[in-house]
């Protein structure tokens, strides 16, 4: 029997559940802005701490919260241990290949009801006193589906020691389009860069808060 998405997110939810009542003090603000949520369509945009920080998000939601599909490194999938990644619901961004081609799954996933992880940095910014610059991607991805976008703040995912203070802070979800006054039939490129530099500002002031 194949292991599901849905399945193998469960088992990481009652292994990170173990680990709290362990190891650390986790903490999550903002309960009531994912109370109303009961699925997708739906863009989870978040800081960039560690590899762990899609596991503390996972224990984050509800046991029942539908499955999570997330955005990973095209590297990653070059490595053995890729299966696990595509287990709890990975899959690869094709870099340099253009926003159609780069964003096409993660496109179909939220055409299709599904929830997608997205960490607008591009990469882990390890500085607790620092966040990084969203890429471009999030914006197009936002405002081709018409998603509402969740931003959310992780605090204290790097680095694994006892009584370690973890918090995950969400924040209001908005849509793309708010961000932006349109100048033309379709999104353009600067409309792109500004919903990506909102959604950063947001994920910035939950962060620094």
């Amino acid at each position: 029997m194949i292991m599901t998405i849905s399945s193998a997110q469960k088992i990481s939810w009652l292994i990170m559940r173990l680990l709290n009542c362990c190891f650390f003090k986790f903490r999550v603000i903002g309960q009531e802005n994912i109370d109303q949520l009961k699925g997708g369509p739906l863009i989870i945009a978040c800081n960039h701490k560690s590899f762990w920080d899609n596991f503390f998000l996972d224990y984050a939601f509800t046991f029942t919260f539908p499955p999570f599909r997330y955005i990973a490194a095209d590297w990653i999938f070059k490595k053995w241990w890729k299966v696990f990644v595509v287990i709890l619901g990975g899959f690869p961004v094709l870099k340099g290949q253009g926003l159609e081609v780069s964003l096409k799954t993660p496109l179909k996933i939220l055409n299709e009801n599904g929830i997608i992880i997205i960490y607008p940095e591009g990469k882990i910014i390890s500085e607790d006193d620092k966040i990084g610059e969203a890429k471009r991607g999030i914006g197009a991805l936002s405002l081709w589906s018409n998603a509402p976008i969740l931003p959310v703040a992780l605090k204290g995912t790097r680095g694994m020691r006892r009584r370690k203070k973890v918090e995950v802070i969400f924040g209001q979800p908005f849509f793309a389009k708010d961000m932006i006054t349109p100048t033309a039939p379709n999104p353009t490129i600067e409309d792109f860069d500004k919903v990506s530099e909102a959604v950063m500002e947001k994920i910035k002031k939950l962060y620094f808060s």
